[in-house]
């Protein structure tokens, strides 16, 4: 009865430490997906405006269109 016990009581802690483990490695894949979000969400109209600053620094524009 006392080894029944035993192999319980390492049984939960298994458990517990299995449980640890899988809660950690669920917060890194969130961490991971909203850090690549955030990348997709910055990146998509940063390459909008490097585009645009591209195509006005190869346009011919008068002296106040420059300054504007």
């Amino acid at each position: 009865m006392a080894k029944l016990r035993e192999e319980m009581v390492v049984q939960k802690a298994k458990e517990t430490e299995l449980n640890k483990t899988i809660h950690i490695t669920e917060e890194s894949m969130r961490a991971k997906q909203m850090l690549a979000t955030m990348s997709h969400e910055i990146r998509s109209p940063l390459s909008g405006v490097m585009s645009m600053a591209e195509i006005l620094s190869t346009t011919n524009l008068d002296k106040e269109k420059k300054n504007f």
